[in-house]
């Protein structure tokens, strides 16, 4: 299971800075969108069921493509007896090994005792040898879930948000300033239940 679960991690985690093909978008997860966060409505954009116990859902704003954006909601879910905890950690493997390689690739873990949630607040960057031409940060939010049919597993809801090329430093300067009143509100999100399709 560690192994599968390790495979599935990297392979969400590895598809951050890869454009996706344009493709029909299913609501694989049942949530009526749009999804509003911090007073900005996102909409299903972007879908996939990549194996059979794996869902992953991008949300945008108007304007904004998958291939290049400036924020982002996902929600996704791994289906199977997992445990918050593994799969977070899971993800942090994943990035302890991207910070041997990406400068910028950093990450702190906050728990809630009290429900057994997992906030991974995470920043990384793509871009050539000789200069960064992108910088995603990312909160997610993992915790278990049941749907109406029973199925069991984690989801995560998240928040990305980029930066681009000569933009990079203003970024960072904002994410300064706005990083913590996010990841309050992704805290304290009423998340939507799900239920994985069949």
């Amino acid at each position: 299971m560690k192994i599968k679960l390790l495979f599935l991690v990297s392979v969400l985690f590895l598809s951050g800075f890869t454009s996706q093909k344009p493709a029909p978008v299913t609501d694989f997860l049942q949530v009526k969108g749009p999804l509003t966060f911090q007073k900005t409505d996102h909409a299903l954009a972007w879908s996939s069921h990549p194996t059979a116990s794996y869902y992953k859902q991008e949300y945008l704003p108007a304007g904004q493509t998958v291939e290049k954006f400036t924020q982002m909601l996902l929600l996704e879910a791994l289906v199977g007896d997992l445990s918050v905890m593994d799969v977070a950690k899971a993800q942090v493997r994943m990035l302890e090994e991207r910070k041997k390689t990406d400068a910028v690739a950093q990450y702190q873990v906050i728990e809630n005792p009290e429900n057994g949630e997992i906030i991974l607040d995470f920043t990384m960057s793509a871009g050539t040898a000789k200069a960064v031409s992108v910088v995603e940060w990312s909160a997610y939010r993992y915790k278990a879930f049941t749907d109406k049919n029973g199925t069991k597993g984690v989801m995560l809801f998240g928040v990305s948000k980029r930066g681009y090329d000569a933009a990079i430093p203003d970024f960072f300067k904002i994410l300064q300033a706005e990083r913590a009143d996010i990841i309050n509100a992704l805290g304290a999100y009423d998340v939507p239940s799900i239920t994985v399709s069949k």
